[in-house]
């Protein structure tokens, strides 16, 4: 074989290699170019260009298109309500592709990913639903309280007054127990104050003011159901709590 025969192979070679570059991005995809197994570049729809094989390739992940997947692979789950019933349910995910770099390559398993994701979601769903509304309403579940509590302390050690009363007036309308957190609750809508038994008539129309919007929303919360039946609500909360009350 000659030296031209040689080099035009070669050549002939090199540019099918070099044209095997090319590539078409469709619509509903975006071109990720690796260039030795890295990230280097995002191409649009159309006719694209890279590198040839080994030194770079293109993956075409379809970012329009709605993909679909059934938590359970679609049989019911058992899952427990915020008031503590067992209850089966079965639930489809609808999701899409919006970063498709984070979804090839931060995350190891990223269909595992958004089913856990997915499932946790819907044991939260059922965990919060409206199920709870009894307890959030009559005071049956401790932790609501507490966590308004928390919350109500939290923004008044940070000042914003108004949120701390409307936290504190939830978890009074929500069980009397806290009732007896309010003196402590009034010390810490005063904690931008210097303190003094002197200065307490003084600073008293400022606490008021403070602590008025928790009032509010106690009054808001509890007045209708005085007004309903106010017999039926002393004896909720009162005689019940004391033994004597006729609810059981």
């Amino acid at each position: 074989m000659s030296l031209h025969s040689i080099l035009a192979t070669l050549v002939l070679i090199l540019a099918v290699w070099a044209a095997s570059g090319f590539y078409k991005v469709q619509p509903d995809q975006v071109g990720l170019v690796l260039r030795f197994g890295r990230w280097v570049d995002t191409r649009q729809p159309g006719l694209n260009y890279h590198l040839p094989y080994p030194i770079e390739f293109a993956l075409l992940p379809k970012v329009t298109a709605i993909n679909q997947l059934k938590i359970g692979n679609g049989a019911p789950m058992q899952m427990l309500t915020g008031d503590e019933n067992i209850v089966e349910a079965t639930a489809s995910i609808s999701w899409r592709i919006k970063d498709p770099v984070k979804f090839l390559f931060n995350v190891n398993d990223p269909e595992g990913t958004v089913k856990m994701t997915g499932e946790s979601a819907v044991r939260q769903i059922i965990g919060l639903n409206p199920i709870m509304g009894l307890d959030l309403v009559f005071g049956q579940n401790d932790s609501f309280v507490l966590g308004w509590i928390v919350f109500s302390l939290w923004f008044a050690h940070h000042r914003r007054f108004a949120w701390s009363a409307l936290f504190f007036g939830i978890a009074c309308a929500s069980k009397p127990t806290a009732w007896f957190l309010a003196p402590f609750w009034a010390l810490a809508l005063l904690t931008d104050q210097t303190l003094s038994w002197r200065r307490l008539l003084h600073q008293l129309p400022l606490l008021l003011r403070r602590a008025a919007p928790a009032l509010v929303v106690f009054l808001v919360l509890t007045l209708p159901y005085v007004l309903w039946n106010a017999n039926a609500f002393v004896d909720d909360v009162w005689r019940w709590a004391a033994g004597t009350g006729s609810i059981t």
